[in-house]
């Protein structure tokens, strides 16, 4: 997880989780100002960036296969995912990579999916908690006709391996 920028306000998730959630409710005071940082990405840190990277350059050394899940906020809206995947593609062990993505689907990021056809596995977690006009309410302020498509897109896509719905139940 690189930051909780997150492009929705969904009634199951909170500040911490969305950025979107915490500047509509203006958590920034009773959350620290997590509102005001939501555009902050980990990756944006040198030192822990290059940290990262050399910590997978040494597993893909050592293991014959490394799983790597990235998840949000939003996965394929967060800088740091973007910046990670295209690293991942380009590195000579790429095949040996099994990529884990959690996203509420909303978006298809080319700068992550066009990188798909590097990894062993790609397995996608799409968090979809309804549909139709319920969608919209659960999921604010997405469509569902959108998730719809992008569904439609990637069970067509070669290189997803897996294609998980996961929802998260509630009284909505």
């Amino acid at each position: 997880k690189f930051s909780n920028f997150c492009n929705l306000a969904c009634r199951s998730c909170n500040s911490s989780n969305s950025s979107t959630y915490a500047k509509v409710l203006d958590a920034t005071v009773a959350n620290g100002g997590v509102a005001e940082n939501a555009e902050y990405d980990l990756s944006n840190n040198d030192e822990l960036w290059n940290s990262l990277l050399k910590y997978i350059d040494n597993l893909l050394e050592t293991h014959a296969g490394v799983g790597i899940g990235l998840i949000g906020g939003e996965t394929m809206l967060q800088v740091g995912a973007q910046r990670l995947v295209k690293w991942l593609a380009q590195h000579p062990q790429s095949k040996k990579i099994k990529l884990y993505i959690t996203t509420n689907l909303t978006t298809l990021h080319p700068d992550i999916v066009d990188h798909f056809k590097h990894f062993q596995i790609v397995s996608l977690t799409a968090s979809i908690d309804s549909t139709h006009n319920n969608y919209h309410y659960v999921r604010w302020p997405a469509q569902f006709s959108k998730v719809k498509n992008n569904l439609q897109t990637v069970y067509q896509m070669p290189n997803v391996t897996n294609l998980t719905i996961a929802s998260v139940f509630g009284l909505n």
